[in-house]
């Protein structure tokens, strides 16, 4: 579960980018699916950056 919780800023990653060539092998790119896809990489490193961050 840990290792889970580590890696789930990659798997929103994953999950935008997945969305993004879904749509665009659709023909679906629209300003609303970039947005949602941007926005999932956006989070998706923060995320990661701030799940995997050590605090001393």
């Amino acid at each position: 579960m840990k290792q889970l919780i580590q890696n789930l800023g990659i798997i929103i990653f994953l999950i935008a980018v997945a969305v993004l060539i879904i749509g665009l092998f659709q023909d679906m790119a629209t300003n609303t699916l970039l947005l949602i896809s941007g926005g999932l990489l956006v989070l998706g490193l923060f995320v990661h950056v701030l799940v995997n961050k050590k605090i001393e």
